[in-house]
């Protein structure tokens, strides 16, 4: 079910809009909305970009690499496209024009009012990768926070204008519906249980990286977990890893922190007093990081992977984790059924 603002998108507006991917919480989707980060700073009190980007230097609050993305979500207009990533599948949506701000929300403060594509019983139809192209779907996996999709416009087009004539496009089974909601439960626990020590893990951060060696060693690095004593003043690397693969970074030098809440800057400090170009660098945590903490890290050109992102890579690799690894996160092997 397609409302009017795809109508005018078709029939007169659709040469002059845009065709945008936003990361946006999924909980926000059922709410007709798209929504990115920055909880400090609300876009919508600023009348035009160098507005905005004096309201982020009054607040000492760095951008690092993201002022295109930042630009691209603040000039969303009304009957521009937007794509939701979600679990195996995507939202589609035309902006209405309209905007807001919660700042309750980490990731998703500022917001856009979307009209999803629904069905006839007017849930949001959420569309399966499968289902598109391979670059479309390659593309969705891109980690930018706001992307520039354009290229895909035709394709798009093609599939609102099936979901207009037909009401739906071929959707997944029940089981892979069920399948996603059993993966998320499984991370959001698993997430819980490393953050509140729940685990077997060693204490004080020790057994998170043992942990993210012996997945790093799966992705095919060597490495080793160095004596906090080699390096000097606040320089500190928690995890040393080299490969000899030509397709692959050679050298990593690895922060991890084991937290709960938010994890802030210290980390990213002591990676920057680590005077080394040849290697890529790394902050991996069981916490949240803020919006400030990830434009710091790309200021720096130093990478981050959070709790939510940690434990998806734990899941993608479970089934080659060493028993006692499964064992120390309780990870089970025995199957489950979903019906």
């Amino acid at each position: 079910m397609v409302g009017l603002n795809y109508r005018y998108l078709v029939n007169q507006g659709r040469c002059m809009s845009k065709y945008l991917l936003v990361r946006s919480p999924s909980s926000l989707v059922n709410d007709g909305l798209a929504g990115y980060g920055w909880p400090e700073i609300d876009f919508t009190g600023a009348s035009n970009f160098d507005e905005l980007m004096a309201c982020f230097k009054k607040e000492q609050k760095s951008v690092g690499r993201r002022t295109k993305a930042i630009r691209r979500f603040f000039n969303i207009k009304k009957y521009d496209v937007v794509i939701v990533p979600l679990k195996r599948s995507f939202a589609l949506g035309i902006s209405t024009g309209g905007k807001s701000f919660d700042s309750g929300i980490k990731h998703g403060a500022n917001q856009v009012v979307l009209e999803y594509l629904k069905d006839q019983q007017g849930q949001v139809i959420k569309i399966p990768r499968k289902e598109v192209s391979e670059a479309l779907s390659t593309r969705l996996k891109v980690r930018l926070a706001v992307a520039d999709i354009s290229e895909f416009k035709d394709e798009i087009d093609l599939l609102i204008k099936q979901i207009q004539e037909n009401g739906s496009v071929s959707f997944s089974s029940r089981v892979d519906e069920l399948e996603v909601d059993s993966i998320d439960r499984f991370k959001t626990q698993l997430l819980s249980n490393v953050r509140s020590g729940k685990t077997n893990l060693e204490s004080g951060g020790w057994g998170l990286e043992k942990l993210v060696l012996e997945l790093l060693k799966i992705e095919g690095y060597a490495g080793r977990i160095p004596a906090k004593t080699e390096r000097q003043g606040i320089a500190d690397v928690d995890i040393d890893a080299y490969t000899d693969d030509r397709f692959k970074v050679a050298k990593l030098h690895v922060q991890v922190k084991h937290h709960k809440g938010n994890t802030n800057k210290h980390g990213l400090k002591q990676l920057i007093a680590v005077d080394d170009s040849d290697a890529e660098k790394w902050l991996i945590t069981s916490g949240d990081l803020s919006e400030e903490v990830r434009g710091y890290a790309e200021e720096y050109k130093i990478k981050v992977m959070s709790g939510v992102d940690l434990v998806s890579w734990i899941y993608s690799k479970q089934a080659q984790l060493s028993p006692t690894a499964r064992q120390k996160l309780g990870i089970s092997a025995v199957p489950t059924l979903l019906l």
